[in-house]
């Protein structure tokens, strides 16, 4: 598997797994807010990287982790940003576009350090597995 594989699985299943998960939370009528985000997003990461692992026989390692853990960061922003404009109200889109933007920069930085933790979890429980040599 390369990292362009890894990141464009990683576009597809997270995109796939957020829009089903919030249709089916809210059919339930629950109202997870931003759990089902970071459950999403901690499922996928994961998802990705172990397979990349077990595939390779090896993890990410120096500038394939920074591309993964920025590709990721990126995939997740515009995703959040897209699934965001479908919540837009009409009427003045400026004020409210500028609301969106700030607060999916603001959630963007905080996923993106999960995603950064999450690559280095994956490749210690991959190691401890037996799956990839440390």
């Amino acid at each position: 598997m390369t990292i362009k594989k890894a990141l464009v699985s990683f576009f597809f299943l997270y995109l796939a797994l957020l829009i089903s998960a919030s249709v089916a939370v809210s059919f339930l009528g629950i109202d997870a807010g931003s759990s089902i985000n970071i459950g999403v997003l901690v499922g996928c990461v994961f998802w990705v990287c172990s397979t990349y692992g077990k595939k390779n026989g090896k993890y990410f390692e120096g500038k394939e982790k920074t591309k993964i853990v920025l590709g990721f960061s990126a995939i997740n922003i515009l995703i959040q940003f897209l699934l965001s404009l479908t919540l837009l109200p009409s009427g003045d889109l400026s004020t409210v576009l500028v609301s969106i933007i700030i607060a999916v920069v603001f959630i963007g930085i905080i996923h993106s350090l999960v995603v950064y933790f999450l690559v280095g979890m994956c490749k210690k429980m991959l190691i401890k597995n037996g799956t990839i040599n440390g």
